[in-house]
């Protein structure tokens, strides 16, 4: 607590990050050293923040940098063509500019797809240990999905949730998503325009094959937004 309110109150611009030792970690600021004892942080905690390039040793912050940052690409919008088929998913880690249309009711917006866990089986066990494991020949895929509604109506909430999502294979069955005690956080939620929402997903697919995941597709598979896995 000494240690966070010095810092917070002089900035942390000549502060460095140390290890002794025998391990023990310090943060030097001017001529005072202060323990460091780590935040522990879930897989899923951890893995639901962007990870940033790696800081020199001792440094606690990003340098700045010497040149202007790049301008991040459009989003896809799917009428485009992109997207609209499991064929010309859009490609990982793309942000979609998604519309869907609730009764006259249109909502936009910006979906990405911003980490796939491959193999979730332990992760899911991590959550809880009753979630039971994948069939033989069938792996569990998560995504982790991240959700900015851009514009919609002011007064009624969209209600997101996993279920909105399905996963394919090249075997061309449609599955929902897997019904499981999911880690934290989870794709659920009532939001209004301005608001985010960041969760993940989990799906039983087969093994060693390329796999995509749908948004908001009908009961045959149609009108959805695809997003490749790999």
């Amino acid at each position: 607590m000494v240690a966070g309110s010095a810092l917070a109150t002089q900035g942390l611009g000549d502060a460095r990050l140390v290890r002794a030792p025998d391990g023990v970690l310090f943060v030097v600021h001017g001529d005072v050293r202060y323990r460091v004892t780590p935040l522990l942080l879930s897989e899923a905690e951890l893995g639901a923040i962007p990870e940033g390039p790696p800081l020199p040793p001792g440094v606690l912050q990003p340098l700045p940098s010497p040149t202007p940052r790049a301008t991040a690409p459009a989003p896809i919008v799917p009428e485009s063509g992109v997207g609209l088929s499991r064929e010309t998913a859009i490609p990982l880690g793309a942000t979609c500019s998604c519309s869907i249309d609730r009764a006259g009711q249109v909502s936009q917006f910006d979906l990405t797809i911003v980490r796939v866990l491959q193999d979730a089986n332990t992760f899911l066990q991590q959550a809880n240990r009753f979630n039971r494991p994948p069939r033989e020949g069938s792996r569990f895929v998560g995504i982790l999905v991240d959700m900015k509604y851009i514009a919609g109506p002011e007064d009624q909430a969209y209600t997101v949730n996993q279920s909105d999502f399905h996963a394919s294979a090249p075997d061309d069955l449609v599955r929902d998503a897997l019904s499981a005690v999911d880690p934290e956080p989870r794709l659920r939620g009532d939001v209004y325009p301005g608001s985010t929402v960041r969760g993940w997903v989990f799906f039983e697919l087969p093994r060693d094959q390329p796999v995509a995941a749908v948004w908001q597709t009908s009961f045959f598979g149609e009108r959805g937004v695809w997003f490749a896995l790999q």
